[in-house]
């Protein structure tokens, strides 16, 4: 391969960039599309959309996949944290009172 062919490779995107550069743009357009639609919901909606499993709480796995689709950003010792500080009742579970401040501080933001 000469030179100039080098070059010329090495500045067109292979097919493995151009599907990463498609799914990164695919997943913000994706997020974006849950923060819009996240700010149209009451903190109800909310609360059964991330309580899987219908137990009418939402235990620590549910929080911590909630937190980012919310626009919370944090490592696991502080979501743990988090996650304590608003199960207020020390049941294990965030029922939807417990989750209304969190909700609408974000969506507010």
């Amino acid at each position: 391969m000469t030179d100039a062919n080098k070059a010329e490779s090495d500045d067109e995107m292979n097919e493995e960039d151009i599907a990463k550069a498609q799914a990164e743009r695919s997943e913000k357009s994706n997020r974006a599309q849950l923060a819009e639609m996240l700010e149209r919901m009451t903190p109800e909606e909310i609360f059964n959309m991330y309580d899987k499993d219908g137990s009418g709480g939402i235990d620590y796995e549910e929080f911590v996949e909630m937190l980012p689709q919310i626009g919370v950003k944090m490592g696991e010792a502080k979501a743990l944290k988090f996650y304590r500080m608003c199960d207020r009742d020390g049941s294990g579970e965030i029922d939807v009172s417990d989750l209304k401040p969190i909700v609408v501080n974000q969506t507010t933001t």
